[in-house]
């Protein structure tokens, strides 16, 4: 069943290609041979030739009317960042599991960013001010231990070290992570950081 708009696959890659259909399942899939070619959101090999460098004012442009998603070959930390500065919603492994794949399509189709969590954490300690943020008027909308998990987040703590801060699981993290991403009306973990901290 397709659930969402078409998901263009931006790859020349034969191997590729059938590993991210398999990811695709919920998407109507359609191939392109440029990021220019792409539709409204877009999966793109970041070793197709041709492709320019990833501070390439192209890049701005293609990601400024699309969601474009790059898969990697050799993934890093930087490149990842690159890939945001860049306008890019989501930044992956290219041969990463299906699994994975499917999750980050989802979460972009949806409107979310999907971020690395070593990115995530070094996104969020440079957002984040060294004082404690004022209140503000999310909490009222949580439970006490949804707003302990909140800030934990917020300072880019991981599942696990929100578990063994708290006592709980990391089932019950994720728990508690989805209730709060529905109350608060945000996307992902990015944006409740920065609603916990003040900023959006």
């Amino acid at each position: 069943m397709v659930n969402h708009s078409p998901l263009t696959l931006v790859t020349i890659d034969p191997v590729l290609v059938t590993h991210w259909r398999h990811a695709a399942e919920n998407f109507d899939v359609c191939a392109a041979l440029r990021p220019s070619e792409a539709g409204p959101l877009a999966l793109v090999d970041l070793a197709l030739p041709g492709l320019p460098p990833l501070d390439d004012p192209h890049w701005r442009l293609w990601t400024s009317t699309r969601h474009i998603v790059i898969g990697s070959s050799m993934p890093s930390d930087l490149e990842n960042l690159r890939a945001l500065q860049a306008g890019a919603r989501g930044y992956g492994h290219a041969y990463a599991p299906v699994e994975f794949w499917h999750q980050v399509l989802e979460v972009v189709a949806d409107g979310g960013a999907w971020v690395g969590p070593v990115v995530l954490q070094q996104l969020i300690q440079t957002m984040t001010r060294n004082d404690v943020p004022e209140p503000g008027d999310w909490q009222a909308h949580v439970t006490d231990r949804e707003a302990e998990v909140a800030r934990l987040v917020a300072i880019g703590a991981s599942n696990k070290d929100i578990a063994r801060a708290l006592d709980i699981t990391e089932r019950t993290v994720k728990a508690h992570l989805t209730a709060l991403l529905a109350k608060l009306h945000v996307a992902d973990r990015l944006q409740l950081a920065l609603k916990v901290n003040g900023i959006r």
